[in-house]
């Protein structure tokens, strides 16, 4: 009864820390050495507070690697037009967006069914990656259709929201049409990217964005790690459906 309290008023004390943010996500606690040193207990009193922290969802135990504080898992609306930035940033939450990549290519037949223009039109590619509450989240690749968006690749740069740079090319109401979400495997040179611990699933998201006239303009995908996030579904009216094949076969290249 007495090692029961023990290891649970351990695990209590550690959690209070964890949500005031002594630790932050992501962040490794001492080792089981110090800690047990620090509440002057043996290492298996230790573990049985550590077990009781992972039991809750606060922290992982990595072999070799140590205990890490767990990320909490962040809401994600995948309809209603929305970007996610502009989402993020009205849950409160402190955003970066750090530019990784930017480059052209020709369209694959999927993408240009998806963009709906010809096969190997000349596409702009964006990549970034996005950092929420000063730890990387979600790498973003957003394929555009340049020729449709005058001017674009000069205003890319310091945007945190997509959304705003469609507006600024003079894209009045972007909207999300169609989206697909899966599920991929882990993915070592993904998983450092995304700041896990060791490779994990990743959810990846493409979404098709289009002007207020239909026109579509960026092919948007989103890779975030599936332990960090919780999706959320909101129902669209029926007329602004589109048929997602060219989406679903997109998704598949």
């Amino acid at each position: 009864m007495g090692r029961t309290s023990i290891w649970s008023g351990i695990a209590e004390e550690l959690k209070a820390e964890i949500l005031a943010g002594r630790y932050r996500p992501g962040e490794k606690l001492p080792t089981e050495t110090d800690l047990a040193r620090r509440f002057g207990v043996n290492r298996h009193t230790l573990r049985r507070a550590v077990a009781a922290l992972a039991e809750a969802g606060l922290v992982r135990s990595q072999r070799g690697s140590g205990i890490f504080v767990k990320p909490r898992p962040i809401t994600l609306p995948i309809t209603g037009g929305l970007d996610l930035p502009d989402h993020l940033a009205r849950a409160g939450h402190v955003l970066e967006r750090r530019r990784e990549r930017l480059w052209r290519r020709g369209a694959s037949g999927a993408e240009a069914a998806a963009l709906r223009c010809a096969p190997d039109q000349e596409l702009l590619c964006y990549e970034t990656l996005l950092l929420v509450d000063g730890n990387p989240f979600c790498l973003c690749r957003d394929l555009l259709a340049e020729h449709r968006l005058p001017g674009i690749s000069d205003v890319l740069e310091g945007q945190l929201s997509m959304r705003g740079v469609l507006e600024r090319c003079g894209v009045a109401a972007p909207a999300m049409r169609s989206v697909r979400v899966c599920v991929d495997p882990p993915d070592p040179a993904m998983a450092g990217r995304l700041g896990q611990v060791d490779p994990g699933p990743v959810l990846h998201t493409m979404a098709l964005i289009e002007t207020g006239d239909g026109e579509a303009v960026d092919l948007k995908e989103y890779w975030v790690d599936a332990a960090r996030a919780c999706l959320s579904f909101t129902n669209q009216p029926e007329d602004s459906a589109v048929p997602e094949a060219p989406l679903l076969a997109a998704c598949g290249r």
